[in-house]
């Protein structure tokens, strides 16, 4: 049945977006009507945008030589009920969608919903796009945008980037910072929360570039530095809990590859040292031989740093990584085929099975393996400059600062094994003493006579 000219009929509705939590199950979400009933209000949790579509009196197309109705479809920018249905009513008063020019201007920039900042912020930053970044690093985005910045509005009740620009909304946000895996619910280590505030504040000062808030309420916040944070303690594995970790069984879940790349990357950054973000970008071309031409060296660029980075890499390491089939990009052979954070679950997940009759002695991270490789060195007396140069560390005082506690524990029980062995020396030397003292007493109270 053909729709009269003239007509006004539009219906709003909400359109789900890929990412909404009101139906995080569904791959296709489907369309929401206003709420009418108060079970239909209660599940109208989310804040997806409102569209319209229908018909309006000015909008008409030419079929087969005949003028008709033409159907309208577009976003009414707002997510607001009564909202949209103001706008239907100046969309009613026009009789037409507005022009695409007049449509930008119209654009109430003070009334962009977060998420919709949010998604279109990682759809900027994605692979293909104008402005791409690293996939590990899109992924630190996509966790903070979509599992803290979102969760914390709905919580909250905040609808709009704009509550941004107040710089205690914003203080309230960092200060929900909890860890999102392992221990789950606890706070975050400070280097941790200064880096998660730093990719705050990129996305801020983007939604700021696009005029959708006027201002940054994150630029003045600053973390002060805990005596605690300063002077905290680092842990690496024991050798026997090493062992029991590699020993662990592979994951049910996991192809024979996947297990594969997981304990290989485990090695990798046992023993050069190697943080995890370093260790999921390696290819072969940072693997060269050292300057004697009897091993090998992992060269590379510090993701952390950006400083160059040349430690030594065992030839059983050498050969584990060339075993991998990998994947070629650029004409480089790219190690780990997953994303760094299925690399950084996988090994978690090591750790948790092979924690599964003995715990080890401190919590595990992928970072201890970072730990292990220096805390080793130190207690078997390899030169601290040394092991500072193989951190990547920009001088020796970052090295004592972080494993000061380790090297004076060393130069204790070095000082305890000189003390014993001082003693045990200077007991024969007196046994020796006094000897030779009897010898030559017996030897003076000798008769002439009996010589």
């Amino acid at each position: 049945m053909a729709i009269p000219l003239g007509t006004n009929d539009l219906k709003i509705y909400r359109r789900h977006a890929s990412y909404c939590n009101r139906y995080p199950n569904l791959k296709n979400k489907p369309d929401t009507y206003r709420p009418t009933t108060k079970k239909d209000e209660k599940s109208d949790t989310c804040a997806c945008p409102i569209w319209c579509r229908g018909y309006l009196a000015k909008e008409t197309k030419i079929v087969k030589g005949k003028l008709r109705a033409k159907r309208a479809f577009a976003s009414l920018d707002t997510n607001d009920w009564t909202a949209a249905e103001k706008e239907v009513v100046r969309l009613y008063e026009r009789g037409s969608l507005p022009s695409v020019e007049h449509a930008v201007k119209a654009v109430d920039n003070s009334a962009i919903p977060v998420r919709y900042a949010a998604e279109r912020y990682l759809q900027s930053r994605k692979d293909g796009s104008l402005n791409p970044i690293e996939q590990d690093t899109y992924d630190h985005y996509a966790s903070l945008l979509n599992q803290r910045l979102i969760p914390f509005c709905d919580d909250r009740g905040i609808v709009y980037i704009r509550d941004f620009e107040n710089k205690d909304v914003c203080s309230q946000f960092t200060e929900s910072w909890r860890q999102l895996r392992r221990h789950t619910g606890e706070l975050l280590a400070m280097t941790t929360r200064k880096t998660e505030l730093e990719r705050f504040r990129t996305f801020l000062r983007e939604c700021v570039e696009n005029e959708w808030m006027a201002k940054s309420g994150a630029e003045k916040i600053k973390f002060k530095n805990q005596k605690t944070a300063k002077g905290e303690e680092r842990y690496g594995l024991e050798l026997e809990e090493y062992e029991q970790m590699m020993a662990a069984p592979d994951s049910a879940d996991l192809t024979a590859q996947q297990n594969q790349e997981t304990r290989v990357a485990t090695e990798l950054m046992r023993w050069t040292g190697m943080r995890i973000s370093d260790a999921h970008k390696f290819t072969d071309s940072e693997i060269l031989r050292n300057e004697t031409g009897n091993g090998w060296n992992a060269d590379f660029i510090q993701k952390k740093t950006k400083r160059r980075c040349v430690t030594p890499l065992p030839e059983h390491v050498v050969a584990m990584l060339q075993a991998l089939p990998g994947q070629m990009k650029d004409g480089k052979k790219y190690f780990f085929t997953c994303t760094y954070t299925a690399l950084r679950g996988r090994v978690d997940t090591l750790a948790e099975r092979a924690q599964k009759d003995k715990k080890f002695t401190h919590a595990f991270s992928p970072h201890c393996l970072r730990h292990t490789f220096a805390i080793q060195h130190i207690n078997v007396g390899t030169d601290v400059k040394l092991i500072s140069k193989w951190l990547g560390h920009e001088s020796v005082a970052v090295t004592l600062e972080h494993y000061g506690n380790w090297i004076k524990e060393t130069q204790r029980l070095a000082e305890d094994v000189s003390r014993d062995a001082n003693a045990k020396m200077m007991a024969r030397a007196a046994a020796v003493r006094s000897q030779t003292k009897t010898e030559r007493t017996n030897s003076s109270a000798t008769p002439l006579g009996t010589l």
